[in-house]
């Protein structure tokens, strides 16, 4: 059995247990004690569609192609992780948010069951419903029957409206109101706005996080209750950060800083195996991981690799690329490479880059490539020599294109400041 969680929007610096002051998290916090957690995990975009492609995929947006907004989804030749458990007997289903993650982009294939949670809640607590709505279905089913079940909610994700009582419990004194139901870069960057009101929006994304905490710890202590936890893999993650002004911008899908690319990973696996991973690994890694833990062998031809031998503590594990790759085809193109020690963001547009010291400036407020360019030429020269790799090796298929969205589906992106 198998539950995957997608907190949508979640920024791995904003829970208790990657060091957050602010208790935000208390049931992740205590469930992931419980279970492996890898400490430095980076996404492979700064917004929904690419990420949770590559989740599902284990390809990073290069080699899968999904990676423009408009009239793309998922080539049918894309292996997803469910059409592949669901070959091997799994039942399959998936409850989500809808919006970049709806049956519309191709993200359903594979499942017997998938529903946008916005039905079942009717503009309430979605992730609440969904996870309800699942503990329903997986009541029905035989004490032996495998299962994947896939769980992702916008609940974190602008608007940065929790109930009142959750904002006020991480407002500052400091902090000014600003319309937080104006969901969405365009509004919050074409603006003036002044330092306290950030602090708001950033109160309420904060309180967001912990109404989230709250529906999940009910519902990992619900399993528990049931006796189901003790033989449930469950792997809980993000698809990317968000940004509060740290490099001038509000919302996400718009750089690759540290921010936006730096996201949590807790896998809890029955049996009591809990360690903190410091390795850098990719959300390329997360499929074919999850796929050997279920004791099935991952696809060949992907770009991730199983994170399975630093979960067992076998030996020396070897990552077979050098960093971990990040890509943004929205606006504008940028490539990112996360090493061990540096962090270079290149723009190929105009072939600019900016460079970090990821152990002496972990919040990347000093680029070091003006100074140091020399080694930032080398970085760059190596990101594109692996990017050029990817396209050699797995060129992405034809994508067929994305139907019309019904009017409901426009109108939750544009709720979601997408549109």
């Amino acid at each position: 059995m198998r539950a995957h969680i997608s907190l949508d929007t979640l920024r791995a610096d904003r829970l208790g247990i990657y060091g957050y002051s602010k208790v935000t998290s208390p049931h992740l916090d205590s469930f992931a004690k419980r279970s492996v957690v890898f400490d430095q995990v980076v996404s492979v975009a700064p917004w929904t569609l690419p990420s949770h492609v590559s989740l599902f995929s284990g390809l990073f947006p290069t080699s899968h192609g999904v990676v423009k907004q408009k009239k793309q989804k998922i080539a049918p030749q894309t292996e997803l992780l469910a059409e592949l458990l669901s070959a091997q007997g799994f039942k399959t289903y998936g409850f989500t948010g809808g919006g970049y993650v709806s049956k519309a982009y191709g993200f359903s294939s594979g499942f017997e069951v998938y529903i946008n949670s916005r039905e079942l809640s009717l503009g309430g607590n979605e992730f609440g419903a969904a996870t309800s709505e699942a503990l329903k279905v997986l009541q029905t089913l035989p004490s032996d029957q495998r299962y994947f079940l896939f769980l992702h909610t916008y609940d974190i994700h602008c608007p940065y409206d929790p109930p009142t009582e959750l904002h006020a419990q991480f407002l500052a004194k400091e902090s000014t109101f600003i319309d937080p139901k104006r969901c969405g870069s365009k509004f919050y960057n074409r603006n003036e706005i002044s330092h306290s009101q950030v602090d708001y929006l950033s109160a309420g994304y904060d309180g967001n996080i912990r109404a989230v905490d709250t529906v999940l710890g009910d519902f990992t202590a619900a399993l528990e209750l049931r006796g189901e936890l003790q033989d449930t893999v469950i792997a809980i993650t993000s698809d990317h950060g968000e940004e509060f002004f740290e490099h001038g911008s509000i919302g996400h899908k718009r750089s690759l800083h540290r921010e936006l690319l730096h996201v949590p990973l807790i896998i809890y696996i029955p049996g009591g195996n809990h360690k903190r991973i410091n390795a850098s690994v990719s959300l390329v890694d997360v499929m074919p991981t999850l796929m050997q833990l279920l004791g099935l062998q991952p696809p060949q031809d992907i770009d991730g690799v199983s994170l399975l031998p630093l979960i067992d503590g076998q030996g020396i594990f070897t990552v077979l690329r050098q960093f971990q790759l990040s890509e943004l085809d929205r606006g504008k193109t940028l490539r990112s490479s996360w090493g061990s020690k540096q962090h270079l963001i290149f723009n190929s547009e105009d072939s600019s880059y900016l460079m970090y010291n990821l152990t002496n400036d972990p919040m990347q407020k000093t680029d070091l490539a003006a100074t140091n360019k020399t080694e930032a030429e080398k970085l760059k020269s190596e990101l594109q020599a692996f990017i050029a790799n990817l396209k050699k090796r797995s060129a992405p298929a034809p994508l067929p294109e994305l139907p019309e969205l019904q009017h409901e589906e426009l109108e939750q992106l544009k709720t979601l400041g997408y549109l």
